[in-house]
């Protein structure tokens, strides 16, 4: 049987040392240590036995260690300041949304954007969308209403709620506040 020859700089389609590497890694382990018991280390040039062995070990199915290997995946990259503003309620009273960045394809999945809020308002707009949210506090001080509950957030806190709840900004306590929103949808969601 010849040997399955695995160099994850490389771009052979055949990378088990990637998974690998994230295994090991979600264990704890040092990434150059090698597992006792599957007897390979983190660059290695090993057999279909030897690969039966590392699944095993990790109680993985074997062509888990190949999964994702050759498939390209998405990024987006934005620099700072280079968010594209989007119009959504509450543009119009003085509140700023900056897409940072949104991946394309057969379903939206998530979405982020840096709000900027800097003037009083009497209106708040009031949100109510698919998917679970991420706000996480940067600069200012303001309560955010999630159904009947209102939760003041500060620098450095983070809410996290169900999307098809209404939401949205209740009180503005020092300006200017920014937060991040990340919206994550399920599977079956549109773009």
């Amino acid at each position: 049987m010849a040997d399955l020859v695995v160099d994850g700089r490389s771009s052979d389609p055949h990378v088990p040392e990637t998974d690998f590497r994230w295994s090991r890694f979600a264990e704890g382990a040092l990434l150059r240590s090698p597992h006792p018991y599957a007897g390979a280390g983190a660059s290695i040039s090993c057999s279909l036995t030897t690969l039966d062995r590392l699944a095993d070990t990790f109680e993985v199915p074997v062509t888990s260690l190949f999964r994702g290997a050759d498939t390209p995946r998405e990024a987006v990259y934005t620099p700072a300041g280079a968010g594209a503003r989007t119009v959504q309620r509450g543009t119009r009273v003085g509140h700023d949304y900056t897409l940072l960045g949104a991946l394309r394809g057969p379903h939206k999945r998530m979405e982020a954007h840096l709000v900027t809020l800097t003037e009083r308002s009497e209106e708040f707009p009031l949100f109510q969308h698919p998917g679970t949210e991420l706000l996480f506090m940067l600069e200012g001080e303001m309560v955010y209403a999630h159904g009947d509950a209102g939760y003041t957030m500060r620098p450095g806190d983070a809410l996290q709620l169900d999307g098809e709840g209404v939401h949205g900004p209740q009180e503005l306590i020092r300006l200017p506040i920014r937060f991040l929103s990340v919206v994550a949808y399920g599977e079956g969601a549109p773009d």
